[in-house]
């Protein structure tokens, strides 16, 4: 794929972030889209742009929030994040123009080609506090976003970069 192919996927891309964002009350650098290795045992961020740069490869690991959408293939809702026993580190990292600030609230979502997962979508609510986060995640926004799912999903073939 050429180079201006990919870029132009990826815009799409993040579009459709900006989109998700934008129906469920977000900012746009509390959704983030992550690309799953064509052997499943990784995961790459596609967005936001900030860690993407970064080009870490995270390992799929069942018992992380996005390994457990993968490996049950079904949506992940936590209106509690300080009760998850988590990695953070990407907390830390800066990804839009405000400082960072943890995730209070996440909804993690699979995106499937026919029986496989390709990719996760993860929603966060972000503040100081878990009172200051906002509304909890319902399984009505999960409804609200199977057409922005569906349209990333006819991206990922263009999106997985070919070692990936």
């Amino acid at each position: 794929m050429s180079q201006s192919a990919f870029d132009e996927a990826r815009q799409t891309a993040a579009a459709s972030a900006k989109q998700i964002a934008q129906k469920l009350g977000l900012r746009s650098d509390e959704v983030s889209i992550l690309l799953c290795s064509s052997d499943g045992s990784s995961l790459r961020f596609l967005y936001p742009e900030a860690l993407f740069k970064t080009g870490i490869r995270l390992p799929n690991d069942r018992n992380s929030l996005a390994g457990q959408a993968i490996y049950y293939q079904k949506p992940q809702l936590h209106n509690n994040m300080t009760q998850i026993k988590r990695m953070a580190f990407f907390e830390r990292v800066k990804t839009g123009e405000e400082s960072p600030t943890p995730i209070q609230k996440m909804l993690t979502l699979p995106i499937l080609n026919g029986n496989n997962v390709t990719a996760i979508v993860q929603c966060s609510r972000k503040a100081k506090t878990l009172e200051e986060a906002g509304p909890d995640f319902t399984k009505d926004d999960i409804a609200a976003l199977a057409e922005d799912l569906f349209e990333i999903a006819t991206l990922l073939p263009l999106l997985r970069p070919t070692d990936f």
